[in-house]
């Protein structure tokens, strides 16, 4: 459509995603008043449905315009924040080579958590392990088996998110809105923090200048 245009267009020649996306959303508008005033002109001279539904497309595209400019306002304030700086820097982890039946005494009864990310001896996130899976394993007389050799590894890499990566792309980020966290690694895939949608929430808040509940 002519909003996406009139962004592509601004973002290669200024360089500028954000910027495109502003001058598609005040294209946006500019084209809402002129259908809205169409309409209504319409509508005095006897137009009718026609110049009610020009009125109301406007309207529509009005809410548009403006949520569009409402969420490059957001993007703007937290440009410059990062994964780092909002994460958990101390998350609790499982080492890999942990037994089942530890992990669920240590960790799983003493925290009372669900799951917890899995490290290996050099840090490395390698997975999640949930409480669960590995009560099942318990369960059937193999207690004794290490967490890493009991993990799902199906869904690892869409837990990861690099440290390194900005706020804004975690804002539409399906596996933090399915999963409730992600766990940040620098480079090298060592865990080094763990970043909730709560951590996300209060992040937008301070940026939009309102307290944290």
């Amino acid at each position: 459509d002519g909003g996406r245009i009139a962004r592509a267009a601004v973002w290669r020649l200024r360089g500028d995603k954000l910027r495109g996306t502003i001058a598609a959303a005040k294209l946006g508008q500019g084209f809402a008043l002129l259908l809205g005033g169409l309409g209504v002109w319409l509508m005095l001279v006897g137009g009718g449905f026609g110049g009610l539904w020009l009125i109301l497309l406007a309207f529509l595209l009005g809410q548009s315009a403006r949520g569009a400019l409402v969420q490059s306002a957001v993007n703007q304030r937290i440009a410059d924040v990062r994964v780092s700086d909002i994460m958990d820097r101390q998350p609790v982890a499982i080492p890999a080579q942990t037994p089942v039946t530890g992990a669920l005494d240590e960790f799983f009864a003493r925290y009372r958590w669900s799951w917890f990310p899995v490290v290996d001896e050099g840090g490395h996130f390698v997975g999640i392990a949930r409480q669960e899976r590995l009560q099942r394993t318990y369960d059937g007389g193999d207690g004794w088996l290490t967490v890493g050799a009991v993990l799902e590894t199906a869904e690892t890499s869409s837990w990861r998110v690099d440290e390194n990566r900005p706020l804004t792309e975690l804002l539409s980020s399906e596996p933090l809105g399915r999963f409730g966290a992600l766990m940040a690694v620098d480079g090298e895939g060592v865990l080094r923090g763990v970043v909730t949608i709560e951590q996300v929430r209060r992040a937008l808040q301070t940026a939009l200048g309102s307290p944290a509940a």
